[in-house]
């Protein structure tokens, strides 16, 4: 899997952007450098005989200026998002299985809430003091989405259904 720059631009990834979800003009992506490469912002893409379509996806932000600036503490909103298009429907739930263990560490998987919402087959988020997570299925594509910031569920939740569509089959 290679691991790419996020193009600053919405380029019709199936991943839900930092940026369409805090509408902020400040926003300005933060770097986070790992033996000297920058990973703030990036995604990678691949496919196994599983899941025909791959996706992981990191955004890290920052604003300075503005409504939010507070020059003891920035807003610092990120984003990362795993997206899964699965060739049968048999493994939706596994994959759900797995991603919750994965995400909670295998502390409390129970932490995941369900809600109903018409664009998915299954939501549940699971809301942290520090994030929110989500996990997202629609027919055989499954995204999940970690949060950090202060924007409400239902942003993310509907800009989930514009990304899932580009990938259902229904």
């Amino acid at each position: 899997m290679k691991t790419t720059p996020l193009p600053e631009e919405d380029t019709g990834l199936p991943i839900v952007r930092l940026a369409s979800i805090e509408n902020q003009p400040h926003l300005k992506r933060k770097p986070f450098y790992f033996e000297g490469e920058d990973l703030g912002s990036t995604y990678s893409s691949q496919w196994n005989i599983f899941a025909s379509v791959q996706y992981d996806s990191t955004e890290m932000g920052v604003i300075q200026e503005g409504e939010w600036y507070d020059p003891n503490h920035a807003y610092q909103p990120s984003i990362s998002s795993e997206v899964y298009k699965l060739r049968f429907n048999s493994h939706v739930s596994s994959l759900v299985n797995e991603l919750i263990i994965k995400h909670t560490y295998g502390s409390d998987p129970a932490s995941f809430k369900e809600r109903k919402h018409t664009a998915f087959d299954r939501l549940l988020i699971r809301d942290n003091s520090f994030h929110k997570d989500f996990l997202f299925v629609r027919g055989r594509t499954v995204m999940y989405i970690n949060y950090r910031g202060q924007v409400k569920d239902d942003v993310i939740i509907e800009k989930a259904a514009e990304k899932t569509a580009l990938l259902a089959d229904d």
